[in-house]
């Protein structure tokens, strides 16, 4: 589902009752960009980072660029299957926010990948994304600086969904 300011209202009440329900939920940015004049995508994303260097790469990446659209979705299994309730909310700073870069590689991208620029212009969600802003937060606190705990992290997360939904 589409969320605008238009059906925001409309949209959550649907969801707050998806959300109750949900075992597993998912979510997903789509930025006005992904990286910086010159780099390329590989250099941003580098397989060979810390999560502490993933971390910071990131970050300067999301203070750089804005948020244009905000999926979340909520899983939850039936007897037979797995079902979601996705919303794809078109997000646009609020006028006391910050200004929104955009990267011409990314508009192309989105662009066709069927990104409706007319109804984020006109239609998204406004929102403020400075307030409560830390900068002084430290990415090892998030699960460590040991590249170990990490994998065994994520080894953990992957055994809980496919516990979940591959019965």
């Amino acid at each position: 589902m589409d969320v605008t300011r238009e059906n925001f209202e409309a949209a959550m009440g649907y969801f707050e009752g998806a959300l109750r329900s949900a075992e597993f939920v998912s979510f997903d940015l789509e930025m006005s960009g992904i990286n910086f004049g010159g780099s390329c995508f590989e250099e941003v994303n580098c397989w060979e980072d810390t999560p502490a260097q993933r971390y910071d790469k990131m970050r300067r990446v999301a203070s750089a660029f804005g948020i244009v659209q905000f999926g979340v979705t909520a899983w939850r299994r039936s007897e037979s299957s797995v079902r979601a309730a996705s919303l794809n909310v078109f997000v646009f700073p609020s006028a006391d926010g910050d200004d929104v870069w955009l990267s011409p590689g990314a508009v192309e991208f989105r662009d066709k990948n069927g990104m409706d620029w007319s109804t984020w212009l006109a239609k998204g969600v406004p929102f403020t994304d400075r307030a409560g802003d830390d900068d002084d937060v430290d990415p090892t606190v998030l699960n460590g600086d040991d590249a170990s705990d990490d994998a065994e992290f994520a080894r953990a997360q992957l055994a809980r969904v496919r516990e979940a939904f591959l019965r």
